[in-house]
């Protein structure tokens, strides 16, 4: 089983080093309402339909978000994310 550092990122699970490092230069902030607006390009049955090995693939193929594996998450210290609220 391999996870993706950026689902790491995004959900909250442990990460080695901590929480990453964020830069608020590339942050844009949307209202709920706007976010609900926003095309979701992401061609769904397509991904639906690729086979493991190609999912696997794709993601060696991303710099951004190499996949990894037990050695990885062996010495991984569990980092509570924020508790911030999402306000509507």
């Amino acid at each position: 089983m391999w996870f993706l550092p950026c689902e790491a990122q995004c959900i909250g699970l442990s990460v080695r080093e901590g929480q990453p490092k964020v830069s608020n230069d590339n942050i844009t902030k949307v209202s709920m309402d706007e976010l609900n607006q926003i095309q979701d390009l992401t061609d769904w049955e397509r991904v639906k339909k690729m086979a493991s090995e190609e999912i696997e693939a794709d993601a060696q193929d991303d710099p951004d978000c190499q996949p990894t594996d037990d050695d990885f998450w062996r010495n991984a210290t569990v980092v509570k994310p924020n508790n911030h609220k999402i306000s509507q």
